[in-house]
């Protein structure tokens, strides 16, 4: 194979397809020095963000790309030993209007690069494109692009359910795992036209920002023409995202727009008044929301802990004010708990070697408050559903045990703190995990941290890397679990292994890599993996300020 590839001169063709679709014919392949190179004509280019890989069909090993822009993919093949392979890429136009995966065979035989789709698979493709049917994924849903879903809507004259997410979200994640597969789902759901837009990838920014989606998993369910009707926050179990669903359908005539919203409680209507404010509390913008709570005129857990998050950090005494004001308000809710915390942190700050009276009380409350949700577990719903904290579905004893453990490190207790971490080790252990079930195992994962089960976090880390050989989401969280962990003989090998599946967050894994070099005193390689990083384009964003910072460190 090698001395082929020697031998072959440059080979340049167009993908031999039948016009089918706009990206069709635009792509030439060429196989020179031991290389595989992609490109596209002009007006067109290389979605980097999406998955991009060579099978070698013999053995069925992937082979990615090593240089990955949007004008060329190349591919190392000195290694190859297949006759025949199957390139997976996608391709867009300019404008990101379009963008469509392509998935081809190709031999390479006799000193040239020939198409070999499978005449089935042509065929079948060309029929689902001629039918007028649009590439969907695994659960229906089309991918990446809600102009093609609002001209199947208006089409076929539905609704659509619109699904903000992202490949590393634990919560979308578990709606993938746990919902969106389920029977009762897609048969409720099947007059709907489902879409779904990756929050990272740069076609779909425009989406976000016209939805002003500030958190994740967003859903959303919209008339043909993209107006927004009814809006669902974070996972939610089948039946309760079904009922949601079917009761915004059901009203989708009756549901008012967020004009119309804004018109009713300019006149005063505290429906619409309680709407908006709910609404701005769901995406995070509490100032917002606090503003129409205060319009509204009623307490609530929502509005108090909108006022609580309004609050600037650094104003530590309106913050503390705030803070005692709802603990005596709400004494009994599980946001009282979360608050008791917040407020002994503040109080004790910047270090205390002793607990005051008032923070020693406010934890025994806490304590208090706890064991009661656990001995009473209609108790535990209640301040569960009531909460505004956000749900922690099938989750909610090993928040309060994380809680309990939070309570006594404060106080300094450390028997009471290892008995309360037995206590969560062993509720976690109870839990039927699966790999299958990636997002309920990120949450677990996070709670086996507090629990101190490091084996357990490392095990399910590395099942759910076999599980997704071609992600860099789980190389990358455990690279940095061992690296917090200071074990960074396990992390290099591990953060290296991400930075080579990486894509569209390799600024990321390059960010881990160069810690992890840096630490395991490799300091020429961690300085020149930063200088790679601080040269990509996220390290000009400024949500990205403190990894920047990190890198500039280790180059100094």
């Amino acid at each position: 194979m090698k001395n082929l590839i020697i031998i072959v001169s440059l080979l340049v063709f167009s993908v031999p397809f039948v016009q089918a679709r706009i990206t069709d014919g635009k792509v030439q392949l060429s196989l020179k020095d031991q290389a595989l190179s992609i490109k596209v004509d002009q007006g067109y280019h290389l979605n980097k963000d999406a998955p991009a890989k060579l099978i070698d069909l013999s053995s069925n090993k992937e082979i990615l790309p090593i240089n990955k822009n949007t004008d060329e993919f190349i591919f190392s093949i000195n290694e190859l030993k297949a006759k025949e392979i199957t390139l997976e890429y996608y391709v867009c136009d300019n404008k990101n209007t379009t963008c469509e995966q392509h998935k081809e065979n190709y031999g390479i035989e006799n000193n040239l690069l020939t198409f070999h789709a499978p005449p089935s698979e042509v065929s079948e493709q060309l029929k689902s494109l001629a039918s007028g049917k649009v590439i969907l994924n695994n659960h229906h849903f089309i991918t990446d692009n809600l102009e093609e879903g609002k001209t199947k809507a208006a089409k076929e004259k539905k609704l659509l359910f619109v699904d903000f997410s992202a490949p590393w979200c634990p919560a979308c994640l578990r709606l993938e795992t746990e919902v969106f597969g389920k029977k009762t789902f897609q048969d409720k759901t099947k007059n709907l036209i489902k879409v779904t837009l990756n929050k990272d990838l740069e076609i779909n920014k425009e989406s976000y920002k016209k939805y002003k989606v500030t958190v994740i998993p967003t859903m959303i369910i919209m008339k043909a023409d993209g107006t927004e009707l009814y809006r669902i926050i974070d996972f939610r179990e089948t039946k309760d995202l079904v009922s949601d669903i079917s009761k915004a359908v059901k009203n989708s005539k009756k549901n008012k727009t967020y004009d119309e919203y804004l018109v009713l409680a300019g006149n005063g209507d505290k429906d619409a008044i309680k709407h908006l404010a709910m609404r701005a509390y769901d995406m995070y913008d509490h100032k917002e929301a606090l503003t129409w709570f205060k319009k509204l005129g009623e307490d609530s857990l929502f509005s108090a802990s909108a006022e609580i998050n309004s609050e600037e950090k650094d104003s530590s005494k309106n913050l503390i004010d705030s803070y005692k004001k709802y603990i005596v308000k709400y004494p009994e809710s599980f946001d009282s708990i979360v608050w008791r915390n917040e407020l002994v942190k503040f109080l004790q700050a910047p270090v205390a070697t002793e607990l005051t009276p008032e923070s020693r009380a406010l934890l025994q409350e806490n304590i208090l408050l706890i064991n009661k949700a656990f001995k009473n577990k209609k108790f535990q719903k209640k301040i569960f559903n009531e909460t505004a904290q956000g749900l922690f579905t099938n989750f909610e004893s090993e928040e309060l045990y994380s809680k309990l453990i939070e309570v006594y490190v404060l106080m300094k207790e450390k028997p009471s703190e290892l008995a309360s971490i037995l206590m969560l080790q062993e509720k976690i252990s109870k839990h039927s995990l699966s790999a299958e079930r990636t997002g309920e195992v990120l949450i677990a994962i996070d709670y086996m941290k507090d629990a101190k089960m490091n084996a357990d976090v490392e095990k399910w880390f590395i099942l759910l890397m076999k599980k997704n050989p071609t992600s860099d989401l789980y190389p990358r969280k455990l690279a940095r679990f061992y690296s917090k962990e200071k074990n960074y003989s396990k992390a290099l090998p591990i953060a290296l292994q991400a930075v080579k599946l990486s894509s569209k967050y390799l600024f990321w894994s390059y960010v881990i890599l160069a810690q992890v070099q840096k630490e395991s005193n490799l300091l020429a390689e961690a300085k020149a993996t930063a200088i790679m990083a601080l040269d990509m384009p996220e390290a000009k964003d400024d949500n990205n300020k403190e990894y920047v910072n990190q890198l500039k460190s280790i180059i100094l």
